[in-house]
């Protein structure tokens, strides 16, 4: 079964083989259909009356200016612009429609921001692509371009600027693939290739067989009353059982047995990629790692049911992360598996 949330699931076509040709991607900057959203700073514009995703039309004095202005070049230029797809299915997105050529523009010009800021607001980009879909009723494809594209987005806007110069001559590199690659310019040493990368994380609900209950964490950074799965990254020569164990038994002492995956979230923080799991205890004793969390507790199944009714609550009472995260999914999913084994 697949599951879709938050940030996966896409109505968009990113065009991987047409965006090697350069006719194509300049008829997709100019063309008719083509929509623009804006960020700044990594974090996305949205109408201050709608909420929904700020979005500019090709022949719009703005993205005139800012294509006329553009540099492939980071540092040469006040924006990154970055190709994210063409609309296939119907979706939620303000003023897009099925056809459409989407990009995803992000200025990091102060006075840029002061100039677009009068229909509309920065919003940050956790807050937005990690909660429900502002009331929109929707299916589910339709909704969720709205988060994948933001994070589409900012993980891009990133990688341009972590790889201005190559990593392995330290010349200048040049954003090209419509802004999905980046390719070095020191001609014909090096021509290293660059693309933007995906570090995987695993997160784990790890479920203690004899009583039901699930094993949570808190970080420090996490607001109030936030409980959530334990996470980790992956390391070298590893698989990813290998690493929800691992990173289990160093941060709680629990030691886990059996562990199945559940689903998977891309996270644009800054660009990783969720691999979800619900595993099986072998011990209960928590001896929590203070270096990497605050605490760690078992919660029993009514427990569990009260956080997550409380989720995405402006409160301090005890809570599961918001529905737009693989967390809450995770914690759900284990619940549901304790109805199916009894």
């Amino acid at each position: 079964m697949e599951h879709l949330f938050a940030v996966g699931g896409s109505a968009i076509d990113r065009c991987n083989n047409q965006i090697r040709e350069q006719t194509f991607v300049e008829c997709a900057q100019a063309h008719p259909q083509a929509r623009y959203f804006i960020f700044i700073d990594g974090n996305p514009l949205v109408n201050v009356h709608t909420r929904r995703l700020y979005t500019l039309p090709s022949d719009d004095e703005v993205i005139e200016t800012a294509i006329r202005n553009y540099s492939p070049f980071v540092g040469e230029t006040h924006s990154i612009l970055c190709f994210l797809g063409r609309v296939v299915e119907q979706t939620d997105l303000a003023q897009v429609n099925v056809g459409d050529y989407i990009w995803g523009i992000d200025f990091f010009d102060p006075a840029k921001a002061a100039q677009l800021l009068g229909n509309a607001e920065i919003v940050q980009l956790r807050d937005y692509a990690m909660n429900e879909a502002h009331g929109i009723e929707a299916s589910i494809a339709a909704h969720l371009s709205t988060k994948k594209l933001t994070s589409d987005c900012r993980s891009l806007s990133l990688f341009h600027q972590r790889h201005a110069f190559c990593g392995i001559c330290g010349n200048p590199t040049k954003s090209n693939k419509a802004g999905t690659a980046r390719t070095c310019q020191h001609t014909p040493t090096c021509n290293g290739q660059w693309f933007p990368r995906t570090d995987p994380v695993i997160i784990a609900v790890i479920k203690d067989p004899a009583t039901g209950a699930a094993l949570l964490c808190r970080q420090n950074r996490f607001p109030a009353g936030v409980w959530s799965a334990v996470a980790g990254f992956m390391e070298h020569a590893e698989s990813s059982e290998q690493a929800v164990r691992r990173e289990v038994g160093e941060e709680t002492g629990i030691q886990v047995g059996k562990c199945c995956y559940h689903s998977s979230q891309p996270w644009p923080f800054p660009y990783s990629l969720m691999l979800g799991f619900l595993g099986t205890a072998c011990s209960t004793d928590i001896v929590v790692d203070p270096e990497e969390l605050e605490d760690a507790r078992w919660f029993m199944p009514e427990d569990l049911k009260l956080m997550i009714a409380r989720a995405g609550e402006n409160t301090s009472d005890l809570r599961v992360p918001p529905s737009g995260t693989i967390a809450h999914h995770l914690i759900r999913a284990h619940l549901a598996s304790l109805v199916k084994s009894n």
